[in-house]
């Protein structure tokens, strides 16, 4: 396995330039390991499909990674200043395990067709938008979802397999709920007394 080793410490940002031929960076980047970036806040590793092991330093601000190929991220730190994830078309299952803390965390998009579940939200207060759009697999909404005080949308259109809700709506900022195409939804979702 060849690692990174040279200036990490010191580096803030890493893109990969656009695809060519339609074809996906993986031999390329194969059997790479990143070390702990202290300094990282940008990182877009779009369209590389090869498994890379890093783990994401706490202070990392923006994450794209489309078309990733792991099954969750790697988030072993406690607090985290991340603003804005994006690892839409990817084949992640659960983002991450357990309780997270994520007080800067503003956009979500999680567009995953294998995703099964959403994560813990309550360790994130200020998300504002969340993309749960072409989830073909997602069956269960944490109940932190439906009590979100700050999220303003909510995208679950095309979630095939969703029922349901855990309860009533509770999200007072929500100012749109997109449910199209979301089949085997059982009834209508209850609002509760907040949402406006």
């Amino acid at each position: 396995m060849m690692v990174i080793k040279s200036g990490t410490e010191t580096i803030q940002s890493i893109g990969l330039p656009p695809i060519r031929n339609g074809t996906y960076y993986v031999e390329r980047w194969r059997d790479k390991a990143f070390p702990n970036m202290s300094q990282l806040k940008f990182l877009n590793f779009d369209f590389v499909r090869a498994h890379i092991h890093i783990n994401i330093p706490s202070t990392l601000k923006v994450l794209h990674w489309e078309f990733c190929p792991l099954e969750t991220l790697s988030l072993v730190d406690q607090r985290y200043e991340l603003v804005e994830i994006k690892i839409s078309w990817s084949n992640i299952v659960q983002l991450w395990h357990g309780f997270k803390f994520l007080e800067k965390l503003k956009h979500l998009d999680l567009s995953c067709s294998d995703l099964e579940q959403t994560p813990d939200l309550s360790g994130v207060p200020v998300l504002e938008t969340l993309d749960l759009s072409c989830c073909d697999c997602l069956t269960l909404i944490h109940p932190s979802l439906i009590c979100h005080k700050s999220l303003l949308v909510l995208n679950l259109s095309e979630c095939t397999s969703l029922e349901t809700f855990p309860g009533k709506l509770e999200m007072s900022s929500l100012k749109e709920l997109n449910l199209c195409d979301c089949k085997s939804f059982m009834s209508p979702p209850e609002f509760g007394e907040c949402m406006t």
